[in-house]
């Protein structure tokens, strides 16, 4: 809801409080275009769009995300994948 303008890879993003898109353009530029609160944006250490994942994520699931992003395991294997080899070894 901010008014502020944001730049952000050298992009300009407002706030044209528009009826149909209520919403700062950053926000939607990040969640690709599908704005759900709450959301989750990841971006890599460039500062690079990784993912966007709507809805509300509860801590067990948020902590295989932030392994799959964090330790870069989504540069070599599929979220599925993932998921099959961390099976049983959670905390």
């Amino acid at each position: 809801e901010i008014t502020d303008s944001i730049t952000f890879q050298n992009n300009v993003f407002v706030n044209l409080r528009l009826p149909q898109a209520p919403f700062h353009q950053l926000a939607t530029a990040m969640t690709r275009n599908n704005f759900v609160l709450p959301s989750l944006v990841v971006l890599d250490e460039k500062q690079q769009l990784i993912d966007a994942i709507p809805n509300f994520i509860g801590s067990r699931f948020m902590y295989d995300i932030a392994r799959y992003y964090g330790d870069n395991h989504y540069q070599q294997r599929s979220w599925t994948d993932f998921q099959k080899l961390t099976e049983g070894k959670k905390p």
